[in-house]
């Protein structure tokens, strides 16, 4: 197992990818930059041919498929009573996809979004890099702050 410098686990692309199909419910953030800041939003996803898809509407996450712009997408998952979890970072650029049997195809994945407005734009993001870290339970726990276990309260 390699740790970082701080002794979290280092998760391989393979895990890291295992992850995110396996995580639920299936929802992560997208960072994109607009106005010179960065902008992180959620969306629903799902993982299609080792690549991250989602639909959208009008605005900065279609702005960025439309420039074929460097992205970031976060997936994690936490314990906060076990103080345990872990997360996972995509980076690649979105693409845009219209028409074809290609939107076709994933207009079969379950993928939903939770807004009411509608987002019949399908964005991708293939994997140039992608890293993920763990943490077990209990493996950083600090003696001078005092635990915030949920389950004695």
């Amino acid at each position: 197992m390699a740790t970082d410098d701080v002794g979290l686990e280092i998760l391989r692309p393979d895990e890291c990818l295992q992850l995110l199909v396996a995580h639920t419910p299936k929802v992560g953030r997208v960072g994109v930059i607009q106005d010179d800041r960065p902008l992180v939003l959620p969306v629903n996803y799902a993982i299609a041919d080792g690549a991250v898809v989602f639909r959208t509407g009008r605005g900065a996450k279609l702005a960025a498929a439309v420039d074929g712009a460097a992205v970031a997408f976060e997936v994690d998952a936490i314990d906060a009573s076990w103080e345990e979890g872990w997360s996972v970072v995509v980076h690649g650029h979105a693409e845009l996809l219209r028409g074809g049997d290609e939107v076709s195809r994933l207009d079969e994945l379950p993928l939903r979004s939770w807004v009411p407005a509608e987002r019949a734009d399908h964005v991708r993001i293939v994997p140039e890099r992608i890293t993920g870290r763990s943490i077990e339970a209990g493996m950083h726990r600090r003696n001078d702050v005092p635990p915030w276990d949920l389950r004695t309260s």
